[in-house]
């Protein structure tokens, strides 16, 4: 038979008959897909870890893996996909921006070989029509399952300095304390993302997480040596950090604006902003350009008093100018929100996080400074050198 010129793509139900003198004598029904010129191709199917692996040929038991399918369909089309993971179906859905053309799957614990199975159709199938099914574009993926490999740590050599430890295993928790989380600010799940190689947690504008507690709160008598340690892949230009410690105007009794200290990814550079009110410090690193993705570790060395804040960044070998602004007004004893990513007008993702780190140590001060500074002070008198406690 000929189907016309003016046929859509689509989902249609094909039925054959077989027709006596007065009758139907029989009737089938077959569901079939009408793509004319439109073109689909199943790539691929890729796994990827949390992390580096310390062996690249064998998957770690017990751990979340994401595995992504790559498609190439015509605007036409509305791909449609089902997963089964050792022969048992895991999920299906339309393939979109947010689709399930990626899914995690939680890798067994028993060491062995298993298959991952994709089954691509240019639209949803419709039902099972007389025990028959469509049939979309098969693709499997065998993983070798062992306890020879491990995601290894980036920051395991110096987990003993760090206070919090977000190694982002499919979960926002601290693997410092087992009852502690990054918070979303976002409504909606967690993005999980590929890049270079591994998966991480998307950050930007509108995949934003708050600190737990307060990680760098003081005494009076004391100032705060803080750093957080980043491992990730760039995204687009936005904020990856930014702090907002609480302030206190002590001569009028109320709350002041607070001091903002941001780390944010541009082209090609790093960003290091220090404001507050009408005053602003900032400090660039130039990166050099990359032809594709690739990890990057910057680090962010800050230390915070009652009347002062001081900043530096660095990445690999490049280390920013330290910037630091004298307060007239108190830093509420670290008090404040510290958050990765910040709100934007449109929706973009800054970076993939692979982990992050936290660390923090209080030294006593010699001397407890008298604060707030005048207004008119000039050149601000330096802190008294700060002495460790023992």
């Amino acid at each position: 038979f000929s189907v016309g010129d003016d046929l859509a793509v689509g989902s249609y139900i094909l039925v054959f008959q077989v027709l006596g003198a007065e009758e139907t004598l029989r009737q089938t029904e077959r569901p079939v897909f009408f793509v004319g010129d439109a073109e689909m191709t199943f790539d691929d199917i890729r796994y990827y870890l949390p992390g580096l692996s310390t062996n690249a040929y064998f998957v770690p038991p017990d751990i979340a893996v994401l595995i992504e399918a790559r498609v190439t369909a015509d605007s036409r089309l509305d791909p449609y996909i089902v997963w089964h993971a050792d022969r048992k179906s895991v999920g299906e859905g339309r393939l979109g921006d947010d689709g399930p053309g990626a899914f995690i799957w939680k890798v067994p614990e028993e060491t062995g070989f298993y298959t991952i199975r994709a089954e691509v159709f240019p639209f949803k199938p419709p039902p099972a029509y007389g025990g028959v099914k469509a049939r979309g574009m098969e693709k499997e993926l065998p993983l070798a399952v062992s306890s020879k490999s491990r995601v290894a740590g980036f920051f395991t050599d110096m987990a003993d300095s760090l206070s919090q430890w977000y190694q982002f295993q499919h979960d926002l928790g601290d693997s410092k304390a087992e009852h502690r989380a990054l918070r979303r600010l976002d409504s909606g799940e967690p993005r999980w993302m590929t890049s270079a190689g591994l998966y991480g947690l998307a950050v930007g504008t509108d995949n934003r997480y708050r600190l737990a507690g307060s990680p760098f709160a003081f005494a009076p008598e004391e100032q705060v040596r803080g750093f957080l340690a980043f491992h990730l892949s760039a995204g687009g230009q936005g904020t990856l950090f930014a702090a907002r410690f609480r302030t206190f105007d002590e001569a009028a009794g109320v709350a002041a604006d607070p001091v903002v200290m941001r780390v944010s990814l541009g082209e090609n550079a790093l960003v290091l902003t220090l404001a507050h009110g009408d005053r602003t410090e900032r400090e660039v690193i130039a990166l050099p350009a990359a032809e594709s993705e690739r990890l990057l570790a910057p680090r962010l060395d800050f230390t915070v008093s009652r009347g002062e804040i001081r900043a530096e960044l660095r990445c690999e070998d490049r280390v920013s100018r330290p910037i630091s602004l004298f307060l007239p007004v108190s830093l509420n004893l670290g008090e404040g929100e510290f958050d990765l990513g910040e709100k934007g007008e449109s929706p973009v993702v800054t970076a993939v996080l692979d982990e992050l780190g936290v660390g923090v140590e209080r030294t006593r001060l010699s001397v407890l400074p008298a604060y707030p500074a005048p207004l008119s002070a000039a050149s601000p008198e330096p802190p008294p050198v700060p002495e460790d406690v023992s």
